[in-house]
């Protein structure tokens, strides 16, 4: 019993004693915990008493000074409007008497705020502003803030600046797979400085603009420099970095336009903005313009006579030749004449100057300088002119005496055809590099008169006297030893008198026959193997004296003295079809043609020349 009493005396003093302990160390924490916070609130408290008005002043005084500032912008801005000269450089206050605002002094005030004005010129027509404003807001620090605008003289043409620049588009090029306009010249012409601004670039497709440089210098790009960013569509006004051009020294080259793709046929249109606001335009021009129609073909259906030209002479002409505005006329018979006649006015052929010549003159050739003529005579076959004179300055005497009576001229070369007078060379192959001095090169017997001569690559081809073989074909590829390799005989038993060639046909005419045709349609392409289109020839009723070929119409001369002119519709070679003709008095010897007007040399000694115009 005593055992368990103390023991349980023990234990119950033992809880009492902690359970003391316990109580005794909560109320000193919260104790402590109480004084802090407590502290907390009375220390918020206080300092919203002491620091919430200063905070308030602050916040109304830095608003005053904004509007102040403000203020300042919108009369200057006034001032600005009423007159822009007077906005000199420098540091201004302002004054507001009679309700107008006036620029005085260095600064002004009101109540803490100290206000300063500051005005620099940007160019010719452009103001920076810039306002500042000052106060103390306590003994340690002070408050500043600063705003700033640009102005413009508005009251001035606005193309004023814009005069000043000039953009030269004259040798704009599409470069680099046509991705790049390059070349546009941009010039300041006025006595200041020009600050382009902004460009806007205009096209057609779907292509983007990706960058802009001005000589050395990247102007815009979409990724650095400028705004907007990113590679921008047709009509987006660039806000590029500033390009000034200065005045007498103000060449700029821009370097590259770059866009994302093909630009060809394209057409630009160029707004550089000034600084200023002023703008200049330009358009430039890449766009293939498409042909403009072809005229309409020549009616050659109604031949009609433009102008006549009578020489002096008493005999027929033999053969014409026209070179820009004067025609070359060969006169043979009681007179041998050569004539130079303007034909600038075709109503109205006026003779230039004239030659008398020796012998009878059969045929013509002209270089560009001199006129070769193909001669009766026995001395000198081949006589050279000088038609600036005009007058003989050279010739060629080729062996035997037989007559010349054709010739033509491919380059330095020179091919004469004569008649058979039984030996010797009908052909003729001369250099005349040296016109004062015809060189003999080659020549061939064809064993007939030689009537005309066309040249293709390496061929002759040759009217000749015969009815068994009117074409020969004669290898020229080796002036010093030309060759006969092809005769062909045409149906009918009559010489072959004239030859054309126009493309891969050769037009052949032949005198008068019985029974066939007289006008004839080669295909030359195989010059070794040559194929009549229209076999039996068209029957023209009389001898063909000349053909001339333009494009798909034949202009042949017809040895008839009253309808001696004939057309024909050659674009079907197997058949040919007449078009129309025209006659006149006297029978035509020789056909010129040339922009759309055909010259007729004729025998008829009071019209030996006739100029003919389509209907």
């Amino acid at each position: 019993m005593n055992f368990f009493k103390r023991d349980f005396n023990q234990k119950f003093l033992f809880k009492k004693t902690r359970g003391k302990c316990m109580s005794m160390g909560f109320s000193l924490v919260e104790v402590i915990l109480s004084v802090a916070v407590f502290s907390m609130i009375v220390t918020g408290f206080f300092g919203a008493i002491i620091y919430g008005p200063e905070s308030t002043r602050l916040s109304i005084e830095r608003s005053r000074a904004i509007f102040f500032a403000e203020e300042a912008l919108e009369a200057v801005k006034n001032i600005c409007e009423e007159d822009f000269l007077s906005l000199s450089d420098g540091t201004y206050g302002l004054v507001l008497s009679g309700g107008q605002w006036t620029l005085s002094g260095t600064f002004d005030q009101d109540d803490i705020f100290t206000r300063t004005i500051t005005i620099e010129t940007i160019d010719e027509y452009t103001k920076r502003v810039v306002t500042s404003i000052i106060w103390e807001q306590n003994e340690q620090r002070s408050g500043t803030i600063s705003q700033e605008t640009y102005l413009t003289n508005w009251d001035r043409p606005m193309e004023g600046a814009m005069t000043d620049l000039v953009v030269d588009v004259t040798n704009a090029v599409l470069t680099n797979q046509n991705s790049i306009i390059q070349d546009v010249v941009l010039e300041n012409v006025g006595l200041v400085d020009l600050v382009i601004a902004k460009v806007t670039v205009s096209w057609q497709n779907a292509e983007l603009i990706d960058r802009m440089k001005f000589d050395n210098t990247i102007v815009w790009n979409g990724n650095q420099v400028g705004t907007p960013l990113g590679q921008q569509p047709s009509g987006t006004e660039l806000d590029i970095e500033d390009l000034t051009l200065s005045p007498g020294d103000g060449f700029k080259e821009n370097k590259e336009i770059l866009f994302t793709g093909d630009m060809s046929d394209s057409v630009f249109t160029i707004i550089f903005t000034l600084l200023d606001g002023s703008t200049k335009e330009v358009i430039v021009d890449f766009s293939e313009e498409p042909p403009p129609p072809p005229p309409p073909p020549p009616d050659w259906t109604i031949p009609r006579t433009e102008g006549i030209f009578n020489a002096p002479s008493t005999a027929g002409a033999t053969d014409v030749f026209v070179f820009g505005t004067q025609a070359y006329l060969t006169i043979s018979g009681v007179s041998d004449y050569f004539y130079v006649i303007d034909v600038s006015t075709s109503s109205l052929p006026t003779l230039v100057e004239s030659l008398g010549l020796d012998d009878g003159p059969e045929a013509l050739g002209f270089d560009g300088n001199n006129v070769f003529i193909a001669s009766q005579s026995n001395n000198e076959e081949l006589q050279v002119l000088d038609v600036s004179v005009p007058e003989i300055v050279s010739g060629y005497d080729k062996p035997g005496n037989s007559d010349a009576s054709a010739v033509e001229i491919v380059g330095n070369t020179l091919y004469l055809g004569t008649n058979n007078v039984g030996g010797g060379n009908e052909l003729y192959i001369l250099d005349i590099t040296d016109s004062l001095n015809p060189i003999f090169q080659g020549g061939v017997s064809v064993g007939n008169d030689i009537n005309d001569i066309a040249i293709a690559g390496n061929y002759a081809y040759l009217a000749v006297g015969s009815d068994t073989e009117e074409l020969q074909i004669v290898d020229i590829s080796n002036p010093f030893n030309p060759t006969v390799e092809v005769s062909l005989d045409l149906l009918n038993s009559s010489e072959g008198r004239t030859v054309f060639i126009s493309g891969n046909y050769l037009y052949m005419g032949k005198e008068k026959t019985k029974k066939a045709g007289e006008f004839y349609i080669i295909d030359i392409s195989d010059p070794l193997t040559p194929v009549v289109m229209n076999p039996n020839g068209y029957e023209i009723g009389e001898s063909v004296n000349d053909i001339v070929v333009s494009g798909t119409t034949a202009f042949l001369a017809r040895n008839n003295g009253t309808d001696g002119f004939m057309t024909f519709d050659v674009s079907v070679p197997s058949l040919p079809s007449l078009l129309g003709s025209l006659g006149f008095s006297g029978s035509p010897t020789s056909v010129f043609f040339l922009n759309n007007v055909v010259y007729l040399a004729t025998d008829n000694r009071n019209q030996e020349l006739v100029i003919i115009y389509p209907y």
